[in-house]
């Protein structure tokens, strides 16, 4: 039995002319349109595009002029609407798009593509690639005025995709060290980390910015900060390219979806977040 995601991108034409809903699976559509529309850039990690429009082979088809007239890019855990140069309009919450521009979506925007609202199903703005990790083993040293004592020697990992891998030991045996080789903030002397089988974290550090996160167990927070500029922080330094308004939207909608109520919204962003130490 075929899933939903395979009927829509092989039967678009049963679809309403004033709608079109791009769900399911993420993988499956993107392979599903593989033949058609979707392209997968070399230079980028984890980017497919599906064509919209209303040529043959185009994965997302529409009623209009032009053959293709937009591309839906998926970057990661970001959607991207791009402009293709078309004659027909790109909307964006009802702002046309210029042509051969790109922008950034949420899970609140519209889209309307030649007179055709783009659905798209929540799960396309959550990162849906599981990547593993392996390395060579690794030597690490201290630094040269502490005499160059080996922090870590010879120690090799592999975390396949999906799974779950704890690093035990005792206390000063090395874990953080290990931890620090493993998210790139530690150059090994010698050995090598690679994400997805291919891609050399020490070697390729702005193509994987971003893939991986890491959650220290002291709190980071800076309490002379509002909620809103914590989080506003945060969205800037992982993605320092994503424009102000995205960032608003996305703290918004994370907001709503821990249960903040809309007439404490801003009360609660707009809140100093303060020191879990100081008075009260």
């Amino acid at each position: 039995m075929q899933s939903a995601a395979n009927q829509m991108f092989d039967e678009p034409n049963q679809l309403q002319p004033t709608e079109w809903i791009l769900e399911g699976d993420p993988g499956e559509a993107a392979d599903a349109s593989h033949a058609a529309a979707a392209e997968t850039r070399a230079t980028e990690l984890d980017e497919t595009a599906w064509c919209i429009g209303a040529a043959e082979d185009c994965a997302i088809r529409v009623q209009a002029a032009s053959g293709h007239i937009a591309h839906l890019v998926k970057r990661g855990p970001r959607v991207f609407v791009r402009n293709l140069g078309s004659r027909e309009d790109v909307l964006v919450n009802g702002e046309r798009l210029r042509r051969r521009a790109e922008r950034e979506l949420t899970r609140c925007d519209e889209l309307n593509v030649a007179g055709t609202t783009v659905v798209i199903e929540p799960r396309y703005f959550q990162g849906d690639t599981l990547l593993g990790l392996d390395t060579s083993p690794l030597r690490c040293f201290s630094p040269a005025g502490k005499g160059e004592q080996p922090l870590c020697d010879g120690v090799f990992l592999r975390a396949k995709p999906g799974t779950l891998t704890a690093i035990l030991g005792p206390v000063g045996c090395g874990k953080t060290v290990l931890l620090g080789l493993l998210t790139g903030d530690r150059r090994p002397a010698a050995g090598r980390v690679v994400i997805g089988g291919r891609h050399d974290l020490h070697r390729e550090a702005d193509l994987l910015n971003g893939v991986i996160g890491c959650v220290p167990q002291g709190d980071v927070l800076i309490p002379e900060l509002t909620v809103r500029q914590s989080l506003d922080c945060r969205l800037r330094l992982r993605f320092p390219d994503m424009a102000a308004r995205v960032r608003e939207s996305l703290i918004l909608d994370a907001c709503r979806q821990v249960g903040v109520d809309a007439t404490d919204l801003d009360a609660f962003l707009d809140s100093t977040i303060g020191s879990a130490d100081a008075a009260p």
